[in-house]
């Protein structure tokens, strides 16, 4: 019997490396090797044993070298399939469980059971061969890993494709847009958004199918035994006690020394100190040493990383033993997104980091620098904590009962506490009293709790059912339920969540209302892979029986004859119809033919059927009488001269010849005469008709003719007042429009609605033109009247059609007919950005910050093209800037743009011009300006998609007061802490503000606005509003 232990030995550095340990059992085992030297020295002189005893050793030898391997292997095994016992190495861990260096115990017991729990958790997992991996939620970048990017609100497998087919999971961790798995031979794989390489398949590619990782670098045939994911980086961590890192690095939080993204993980270098466990943040890492120290690196600006004498830091640095953590033995970490958790081996917590929300729990919404107890008070107090997890804006405590506590932001309900209301000291969540919790997980604005029996309880946000909930679809959930059941372990990104476990159900069940397994419906089908989803119904005209699973069972010869099977509802065919095996639809019955529940019989011998019900209702003819269907009723006659009725129903005609001539001579004769009577009357009536239409038309002509005259004498009287007005206008409009050939005829136009007011009292109509739909802005022919007022329109006219850009409104040309001036151009049916603050704000809704900054972003794009061109718009507002149908952004209404030939010609601008709250100091002013006023017009739209406020001074402010006070007061600007207060957007603030500074030359051009943009996009995309 060979027995192995894994130990740590001291070394001078007091750092611990592990070793293995070979020991014999029994201790008395006689070693080969030393029984063959002695048996050689007093055999000496005997050759043939000395032949013997040589071969008999090599045998040994080879038999001792296979258990030697074979016992290797099966510690290497034991090591990776028990992967969280490294968590318990302090000091000597050859005996974690049971005692330490000295005999004592080094972890307490309610560790010591935590990490138990999860060994036995994954023993569970390797146990049962069905195991599998259950994903659901947000699906934007493929990280449920279905193959699509489908968002689910029912949990559903991941496909047996890809690298992971045939693999049984026993970790997950989520991350931003993107999800990671470990299995059971310690291989991890990953799927979803890779735009920093944090997948680590050394690629940038989104990955809706999961991939193996890795294929390259340091990492390679490595056995990782535990994984973390930040939201744009990874971390790992071997069996060695070896971190490695891969993805986004914009604050060093990979820890490799640099900034630089990688796609393909590397080792990070930390001298003679062995990892026990890793923790990823949003943008900052966390990793705990054997010895119960703490390293952290990357971003340090809300002190997260618990130190002060640095912003952020490329390389692991000891977080200093100071404050109240000084002295003690940290055996977990927990990283959220700008603060950190740590917990001692004595089951104390300590928070560092931003505290907004109150998420460090120590009674106070203040941040702070050092790390810190949380006060051993209220729900908390005298309790052993064994898991600790920073999340988004919150925190959450397990402590060794299995009794969880939380604290911070409680907006969606994330804390289980029944309200909405934050908390900043850790409150016990009372709806999970009497259930044993074993382990926690949190998403953006979610969590989720593992009881030992292997259910799963969510409370918080569920609006893409992230909590597993389906029947009902709530959106937020106040008080933790149950959602799922045979689960053994969990993880949660942002917005999607990961299960591993069993089916909840036998084949051809289904999970009805997620609490009991039910036999799958005639007409339906329950596939093995879709238990937490309704049964499917079978197609149109197809049935199945109870407990199918395939689609293959539903036959269209299972569908009884006589009923409608459609959308798994089978319904008989009403009376008086019936459907056929090879009929999709009821028909009606035939002549003397029952129809009794959709099926058609006909009826015996001399019976009859009245009214086509079933043959019960059929009567007997007696003989002599014959059956008679009429207008669908049926009743006996006497048979008739000439026919024999032989009793059952039907009349036979005997053979007269002579008669049948005469009776149809006698029948023809009265019809002759009322056809040709009926003629002679329809031709006086005719030709009457005819002469009184002729009549009246005449008469209607000649008086239609007399007022279509007066009407054309008046017009032309009126029409010529008019055209002496306009003739110098439309005159020059027409030269420059036929020079461009974009002169559209008025009746090329097909005017369908009006939906919109512009500047000068022109009207916006929806029109068709050439097979597409078009806006007509259409002038008041009483503002265009005089050489003054005809600048806008040519001023518009000769600007869109010069312009070309995918992010200017696209000018197809101008109408020139009395009374009528119109330009045709490109319709967005999305409206204006106007319209969009309006619904989201009415919706109560935030706009996502990737959206809001590629908005700015094309903005900027088309503000550039119209500079280089010369072009100042002067009016850039919300109003002015439409959505195509795919919200791309189109700049529009150039009626106050001005075209600059020579950069000299910007010293003579000195109008007041543009709406008030979009104006530049300068312009208000009439000073001179250049095109930094648009700069400031950009500033005021950037406030108002940030804070969904139309008015960025206030509701309470006129505008034309605010444009008064802001043109004089260098200080008087919209309040930039509405903007910093949603977190998503708190480091635009500072573009924003240098945006609408009061002098020009101290404002960003758009090349430099466009820039930092995009920059900030990579560094922060799609922050939620309760982050800091």
């Amino acid at each position: 019997n060979i027995h192995f232990a894994v130990s740590h030995h001291f070394t001078p550095h007091h750092s611990r490396q592990p070793s293995i340990h070979l020991s014999h059992a029994p201790t008395t085992t006689t070693n080969p090797t030393w029984t063959y030297f002695t048996t050689r020295r007093k055999m000496s002189h005997n050759v043939l044993i000395r032949l013997f005893l040589c071969l008999f050793s090599i045998f040994l030898l080879f038999q001792w070298g296979e258990l030697f391997v074979g016992a290797l292997e099966a510690q290497l095994l034991s090591s990776l399939s028990t992967r969280q016992e490294l968590q318990n190495l302090k000091g000597n861990a050859s005996h974690d469980e049971n005692e330490g260096c000295n005999g004592s115990s080094t972890l307490p017991d309610s560790r010591r059971a935590f990490m138990r729990r999860n060994r036995d958790r994954r023993a569970n997992i390797e146990a049962n061969a069905l195991s599998v991996v259950f994903t659901v939620g947000n699906n934007d970048r493929g990280q449920l890993g279905t193959g699509n990017q489908i968002y689910s609100r029912f949990p559903q497998e991941i496909p047996a494709t890809g690298a992971m087919k045939s693999k049984q999971i026993a970790l997950a961790s989520g991350g931003g847009s993107y999800s990671m798995f470990l299995d059971q031979e310690n291989h991890v794989y990953a799927v979803g958004d890779n735009d920093a390489g944090q997948l680590g398949d050394s690629s940038n590619i989104l990955r809706e199918i999961p991939v193996s990782v890795p294929s390259q670098g340091t990492m390679f045939t490595v056995p990782i035994y535990r994984i973390s994911s930040g939201y744009y980086h990874s971390l790992f961590l071997d069996i060695d006690g070896v971190p490695y890192s891969t993805g986004y690095s914009n604050y060093g939080q990979t820890c490799l020394g640099h900034k630089k993204n990688i796609n393909v993980p590397q080792k990070i270098e930390i001298e003679d100190v062995f990892i026990l466990d890793i923790a990823a943040g949003v943008q900052h890492s966390l990793l705990v040493s054997s010895s119960g120290e703490v390293y952290g690196c990357g971003d340090n600006r809300a002190f997260q990383l618990g130190s002060t004498e640095f912003e952020s830091t490329t390389v692991p640095r000891k977080i200093p033993p100071s404050g109240d953590m000084f002295g003690k033995d940290i055996v977990m970490a927990s990283a959220g997104y700008f603060h950190s958790l740590f917990l001692d081996r004595d089951g104390q917590v300590y928070a560092t980091g931003s505290g907004n929300n109150g998420r460090l729990g120590n009674g106070t919404s203040d941040s702070t620098e050092l790390p810190i107890a949380i006060p051993p008070s209220g729900d908390m107090h005298g309790k052993m904590i064994q898991q600790v997890l920073a999340c988004s804006s919150f925190s959450l405590f397990l402590d060794q009962d299995g009794a969880v506590y939380g604290v911070g932001s409680n907006r969606f309900g994330q804390l289980g506490l029944g309200d909405e209301d934050s908390r900043n000291l850790p409150i016990r969540i009372a709806a999970l009293d009497g259930v044993t919790i074993d382990f926690l997980a949190c998403g953006w604005d979610y969590s989720l709790f593992l009881d030992v029996e292997g259910n799963i309880w969510g409370s918080g946000r569920n609006d893409m059912g992230t909590l597993g909930i389906m029947y009902p679809a709530k959106t937020l959930v106040l008080v933790p339920v149950k959602t799922m059941r045979n689960i053994t372990n969990m993880a949660a990104g942002t917005g999607h969540t990961m299960f591993i476990g069993r089916r909840p159900c036998e084949p051809g069940q289904f999970l009805y209302h997620g609490t009991e397994c039910i036999g799958c419906p005639e007409g339906a089908f329950c596939v093995a892979e879709r238990s937490y989803y309704p049964p499917l119904p079978c197609p149109d005209s197809h049935w199945s029986k109870e407990g199918a699973t395939l689609q293959e069972h539903c036959k269209r010869e299972l569908c009884p004859m006589g009923s409608i099977c459609m959308n798994a509802h089978m319904e008989y065919c009403p009376n008086k119809t019936w459907r056929h095996t090879d009929q999709d639809m009821c028909v009606p019955c035939a002549s003397h033919v029952a129809c009794s529940a959709g099926v058609q019989l006909a009826c015996e011998g001399s019976l009859y059927c009245q009214g086509g019900g079933s043959c019960s209702e059929c009567s007997l003819c007696a003989k002599d009488h014959y059956v008679v269907d009429r207008a669908g009723s049926t009743s006996c006659r006497e048979c008739p001269s000439s026919y024999t009725c032989p009793g059952d129903g039907t009349a036979v005609r005997e053979e007269n010849i002579k008669e049948i001539i005469l009776a149809l001579a006698m029948l023809m004769l009265p019809i002759a005469f009322g056809v040709v009577a009926v003629s002679m009357a329809c031709i006086i009536c005719v030709c009457g008709c005819m002469f009184t239409v002729s009549m009246i038309y005449r008469a209607r002509r000649m008086v239609k003719r007399n007022s279509a005259l007066t009407s054309q004498l008046l017009e032309g009287f009126e029409r010529d007042v008019e055209l002496d007005q306009l003739d110098a206008d439309v005159n020059r409009a027409k030269v420059i429009i036929r020079k461009s050939l974009l002169e559209i005829e008025y009746n090329e136009l097909k005017m369908k609605e009006k939906i919109g007011m512009g500047g000068s009292e022109t009207v916006v109509f929806l029109a068709e033109w050439n097979n597409m739909e078009v806006a007509v802005k259409v002038y008041s022919v009483r503002r265009l009247t005089g050489t003054n007022n005809f600048d806008d329109f040519e001023r518009e006219m000769s600007i869109m059609g010069a312009l070309r850009h995918p992010r200017l409104v696209n000018f197809y040309g101008t109408v020139l007919v009395y009374p009528r001036l119109a330009i045709v151009m490109e319709y967005c049916p999305n409206g204006t950005l106007s319209d969009l603050i309006c619904e989201s704000t009415r919706a109560g809704k935030i706009l996502e910050r990737a959206f809001v900054v590629r908005l700015l972003r094309e903005i900027c794009e088309g503000m550039i093209f119209l500079h280089n061109k010369g072009v100042i718009h002067r009016d850039l507002k919300s109003e002015n800037v439409l959505l195509a149908a795919d919200n791309s952004v189109r700049i529009a209404d150039f009626g106050l743009a001005r075209h600059i030939e020579k950069m000299e010609e910007v010293t003579h601008m000195t109008g007041a011009i543009g709406t008030h709250l979009f104006t530049a100091p300068e312009v208000a002013n009439r000073e001179m300006y250049d095109e930094k006023c648009d700069v400031y017009s950009f500033s005021m739209m950037a406030y108002q998609l940030c804070t969904g406020q139309l008015n960025p001074f206030g509701e309470d402010m006129p505008p034309l007061r605010a444009q008064a006070l802001s043109s004089q007061d260098p200080a008087f600007r919209p309040d930039l802490k509405k903007i910093i207060d949603r977190e998503q957007f708190a480091n635009l603030s500072d573009l924003v503000k240098r945006c609408w500074d009061h002098d020009p030359v101290q404002r960003p051009s758009f090349e430099e606005i466009l820039d930092e943009l995009k920059a900030k996009e990579v560094a922060q995309n799609s922050l939620k509003t309760d982050v800091v």
